[in-house]
């Protein structure tokens, strides 16, 4: 809804299409003073502090990279998942939304990543989450015990962070800076 509001703010005063998106991350942050940001000592720390990640969120929805949001906001609640039933249900997701071929928050690796899981699992990587976990939901169901491992997409996400960091983390780190003054 904030969202909103400064989206009409904006425009009300004049903002064309191409400032919009700049203003809004400058209208958001407008309360944010250098002390207030110990978050964006590193990028692990802007993940994990909750108003660190929202702005790193909305930075990185302005440059049109939801995939990377909805990625990072599933594998937290993966992360902190207490039990492998949770993690079940989280896995499901994630799968369903990040790493099925079409999907519109589907991930985008590098090719290097992909040769590299090719080569040491002989499958596709996004297809072997798939099956592992319509696997374990099965077994679930029979009443089996299911064990979903914890680390199970950190790779992954390791890649996440390295592309954010290589693309847009000094931008990041510039504007909020920036946007503190």
């Amino acid at each position: 809804m904030d969202r909103i509001f400064t989206l009409t703010m904006g425009f009300m005063m004049g903002l064309g299409l191409d400032q919009l998106p700049q203003f809004c991350m400058k209208f958001s942050m407008s309360e944010a003073t250098k002390s207030d940001m110990k978050w964006l000592n590193s990028q692990e720390e802007t993940i994990h502090d909750p108003t660190g990640f929202q702005y790193l969120c909305r930075f990185l929805e302005v440059h049109s990279c939801s995939e990377y949001v909805w990625f990072l906001k599933i594998y937290l609640e993966f992360e902190y998942a207490m039990s492998d039933k949770q993690r079940l249900v989280i896995a499901r997701k994630m799968v369903d939304c990040c790493m099925t071929p079409g999907e519109p928050f589907e991930i985008n690796i590098s090719y290097e990543m992909r040769e590299e899981v090719c080569l040491t699992q002989r499958k596709n990587f996004f297809l072997q989450c798939a099956k592992n976990v319509k696997e374990l939901n099965a077994r679930f169901h029979r009443g089996e015990e299911v064990i979903v491992p914890p680390d199970m997409f950190d790779f992954v996400y390791k890649e996440i962070k390295k592309l954010i960091r290589d693309n847009y983390w000094l931008a990041f780190e510039k504007m909020c800076l920036t946007m503190s003054k």
